[in-house]
């Protein structure tokens, strides 16, 4: 395609942007409605993912070795432990470090331990804190951890708590993935019928074209590049809109949930601006060339 053709196109494409404003305009805000619901829980996936991606670094796990355990064997059981496959990392913490950290935290009740501390007396035992890689292979991964030589118990987190929230976060995935996509779908139909009003007026300047020989390609392009007008504007506007509400009620949300970190907007509004008019430009682009198909057959 020549570049005297590219500004051709480009220059009907405009024209009849402007020709079919009403409609155009209608099919840009039907298109903008939909990637801001798409915008709005693509971020929401995101942020659940980085919630649970969190989840899963700070998923530890204590191993309390038993008092006959001696020095000389902390770092075979060290080795033990990061030879399981779902470990990707622990920490010893002696016993005496670990009495220090007890102390430290409950400065306030000194007199649950004022008994143990002047008669230089530690009930604590020797430690390992383990981190698990994978949340989903916790229990087998405890297991796996129970079965080392040296270790006496192991304090576990609430399996519960973790599989309420491993099945949410699935469940959002779901929801998340299905909404999007039904909703692109059911963008490129609304706007496949919303332009197909436009081209009815446009229908007998495309038989004059096809009737002086005009290939369907070079009829189609104007229309194509109308579309891209359609798509670009809708996700521009999306974007803007999803600021504007993802700045004032996901990031405020997070500020009054402590537990729940929220991405800051600016750390993903460039991918996000990428993704919406890519989807903009696809949809405004199928739409526009696919609501025309029908004037070819003159």
């Amino acid at each position: 395609m020549r570049g005297s053709n590219i500004l051709y196109f480009m220059s009907q494409g405009i024209k009849y942007f402007r020709t079919n404003k009403y409609i155009s305009l209608a099919a840009v805000g039907v298109l903008a409605a939909c990637l801001f619901i798409v915008g709005n829980f693509w971020l929401i996936y995101l942020n659940v993912d980085l919630n649970l991606q969190r989840l899963e670094e700070e998923n530890q796990t204590v191993l309390f070795l038993d008092d006959s355990v001696g020095e000389e064997q902390f770092a075979q059981i060290e080795q033990s432990i990061l030879a399981i496959g779902n470990v990707s990392a622990c920490e010893f913490i002696s016993k005496e470090q670990a009495f220090a950290d007890y102390k430290e935290a409950y400065a306030e009740e000194y007199d649950l331990y004022s008994e143990l501390d002047e008669n230089g007396i530690n009930p604590l035992r020797n430690s390992f804190s383990v981190t698990m890689e994978n949340i989903e292979l916790y229990e087998e991964t405890v297991y796996q951890l129970s079965q080392i030589e040296g270790v006496a118990r192991i304090r576990k987190q609430n399996q519960d708590t973790l599989d309420g929230m491993m099945t949410v976060a699935k469940s959002i995935y779901f929801v998340c993935y299905w909404i999007m996509g039904l909703l692109l779908i059911a963008s490129l139909f609304i706007i496949m019928n919303t332009i197909k009003i436009a081209r009815f007026t446009n229908r007998r300047q495309i038989s004059i074209m096809k009737y002086v020989g005009a290939t369907d390609w070079f009829i189609r392009w104007p229309f194509i590049f109308e579309g891209a007008i359609i798509g670009i504007l809708a996700a521009v506007i999306s974007h803007l809109f999803v600021w504007y509400t993802y700045s004032n009620v996901m990031v405020k949300l997070g500020e009054s949930i402590k537990v729940l970190e929220i991405l800051p907007f600016s750390q993903v509004s460039g991918q996000m601006l990428l993704v919406t008019c890519s989807c903009g430009l696809l949809i405004g682009v199928l739409g526009s060339a696919i609501s025309i198909r029908r004037y070819f057959d003159v």
